[in-house]
Formats: C-alpha cells, sequence, structure tokens
C-alpha cells in the first residue's frame, strides 16, 4: 500500500506518510476507530509498517486539529493536591492513606530504577504534566531539577509548588547547553510526537557523556495488547502517532549513540488495565449501563487493587505489562 494511495478511508483529516523509522511505504491496516478516552468526536486509522512493523497513525492529524483531544482535564493534567478520605473512622483513614501509596508507588519505582545508574545531577523531564515524578525526586536533595511541559496550566502549577523551572513549549524549543544534562526523562511522551526521533537526538545533545535517557512507551507485545486487541489503551487514537516494536526501540537507540543498561515494566498497569476495561465496556455499556457502573466501581476498589497485584507483577517480570521502560546511557 502506498502512502500516496492508500486502501482505506480517504476523507480522514491530515497528512499521509512513510514509516518513521525505516521510511517504507507499505501498510497494513490495523484498525479504525474513536478517541476511547476522552470520547471527543473523530474517527481515526492505525496502521502497522508491513517492514519493521512499527505502528503509527496514518494520515497524522496537524497539531492545530490534534491539540483539541488534549482537553484541559486530560490525564496528565490533573492537578495533584491533597484529598480528605468520605470517612472519619481510622480503618477507613488507613485504608485511604494506603491506596494513595499504592497510587504513588511507580514514581518512586522509576526514582530507584534511574538511581542505579546516575545517583543525582541535573535532571529535565520531558512532559511533566503536574509533576507527579519530581515531587517523588524533589524529596531528595540531590537532584537539581528542570522540566518542559506543553500545556501551560499544568506547567505553571508544577513551577509553583514544586518551585522549579519549567518551560512552555515543546522540547525542540528548551535551550540547554550541549552536554550539560546528567539525566533527561520522558514517561509516556514519545508516542505522542511527531517526530520522536528528532527528540531522542535532542536528548542526546543536552545529555554529557555516560548521561542517562529514561524513557517508557507503550508495548505492543504486550499480554493485555493481544487480550482486548482494538481496545488496548495502548493505541489511544489519536494521542498516541507511533507504537515502536521493542526491537525497534534498541535499534533506535544504539544508532543514536546509547549503550542501553535495562528494559522493564515497572509501572501503570493497574491503571492501564483500568483503561483496557473502559475501552472495552464502551462496546455494551449503552445497553447495560448500570453493570458498566458496577463493574468500574468494583475495579477501582483497594481489594481489586490488591487482588489483581500478583498477576499483574508476573506480567511485569515477563516484561508482558501495558507499558515498558527503557534505561539507556550516552556512549
Amino acid at each position: 500500500m502506498s502512502t500516496a494511495e492508500p486502501q482505506f478511508r480517504k476523507d480522514l483529516p491530515g497528512k499521509y506518510r512513510p514509516c518513521i523509522w525505516c521510511r517504507a511505504q507499505d501498510f497494513d491496516l490495523v484498525f479504525q476507530g474513536p478517541d476511547r478516552l476522552n470520547r471527543i468526536p473523530g474517527e481515526f486509522c492505525l496502521v502497522q509498517c508491513k517492514n519493521c512493523r512499527t505502528y503509527l497513525q496514518n494520515p497524522l492529524m496537524p497539531w492545530s486539529d490534534l491539540k483539541t483531544y488534549y482537553p484541559e482535564d486530560y490525564i496528565s493534567y490533573r492537578f495533584t493536591h491533597p484529598c480528605r478520605p468520605l470517612s472519619d473512622k481510622k480503618w477507613t483513614a488507613w485504608l485511604f492513606r494506603l491506596n494513595g501509596k499504592i497510587k504513588s508507588f511507580g514514581n518512586l519505582k522509576r526514582r530507584r530504577l534511574i538511581e542505579r545508574f546516575q545517583p543525582g545531577g541535573r535532571l529535565l523531564e520531558v512532559g511533566c504534566g503536574t509533576g507527579a515524578f519530581l515531587r517523588e525526586l524533589k524529596r531528595f536533595s540531590r537532584w537539581d531539577l528542570y522540566a518542559v511541559e506543553p500545556n501551560e496550566a499544568a506547567a505553571r502549577y508544577t513551577r509553583n509548588t514544586l518551585e522549579i523551572p519549567v518551560h512552555v513549549g515543546k522540547f525542540e524549543d528548551v535551550s540547554h547547553h550541549e552536554e550539560s544534562l546528567d539525566a533527561v526523562v520522558m514517561w509516556c511522551v514519545l508516542e505522542h510526537l511527531e517526530d520522536p526521533l528528532a527528540d531522542i537526538r535532542r536528548a542526546s545533545f543536552f545529555l554529557k557523556r555516560k548521561g542517562i535517557l529514561a524513557f517508557t512507551v507503550p508495548n505492543p507485545e504486550a499480554w493485555d495488547a493481544r487480550l482486548f486487541g482494538r481496545f488496548w489503551s495502548g493505541w489511544d487514537l489519536p494521542r498516541h502517532l507511533h507504537i515502536f516494536p521493542r526491537k525497534v526501540i534498541r535499534d533506535i537507540l544504539v544508532k543514536n549513540g546509547f549503550q542501553i543498561l535495562t528494559e522493564k515494566c515497572i509501572a501503570g498497569s493497574y491503571s492501564q488495565l483500568r483503561h483496557n476495561l473502559d475501552f472495552w465496556s464502551q462496546s455494551w455499556e449503552q445497553s447495560m449501563p448500570w453493570l458498566s457502573k458496577t463493574f468500574k466501581r468494583t475495579y477501582d476498589s483497594l481489594f481489586s487493587r490488591l487482588l489483581l497485584f500478583p498477576f499483574l507483577w508476573m506480567m511485569d517480570r515477563f516484561k508482558l505489562a501495558t507499558n515498558v521502560t527503557f534505561i539507556a546511557r550516552k556512549k
């Protein structure tokens, strides 16, 4: 199939393009679907490169249209502020605090993973949202923190609450000196970028020799990608523009002068499974709304989180979870 003459719907907005990695122009149609996360109207197309097996949204929607799919209440922009339990009973308050600690455990694991290879220094987070990970780092004095965030409200919130420099805009607009950073992190960011390869090169430019690049991306080899198919949360049309097989990511890193230190599934499995189930329930919730509400309420309970923990832990261990994290060192 040619990027100029695709063999699927031709009325979708945007520009057809070759594979961003191997530049091939032949694709298999995976599926066409809506925005299942925010339910903003639109229809989008996911294809897979026949050569390197990279997934991409094709055609690519211009940013002037795509930015409407990042509303102010987008999941990464939701402000993190203290909440109160619904009851004053001691056991309810204890469960509330425990649930909060479990939710923040992913960022703790990310910090510990980075500090295995880089114990401190100047760190830049690309796409910081409202600063959940930076807040974890802020607990310690070993990091000099910087961030970039395209959403002005989220950037302002992070800047004011954490008192760190946050640039409003894209990574390409950031001005740091060459080889001035010890670490660059991008949690669930690369898949949103029109040219993720350019941003990996930019990270390499800013990093000192032996500096660390850390990022998390959707894992198309995950167990839930196979089980949920088009309802898998990792596709997240139209925001996820590229989803790379793990082998392609390794090739990208090596070609750009990085040594891969580790490749692990460490965070997000429970929340991503929640999205999977939500996306799947959209196919039947209109006929059984009561069941959909009960189903989601049950899943959101602390009991369900603890019950699912052994299975999700096992999927992490076998690198079959929804998201995979890479840590690489600049040579």
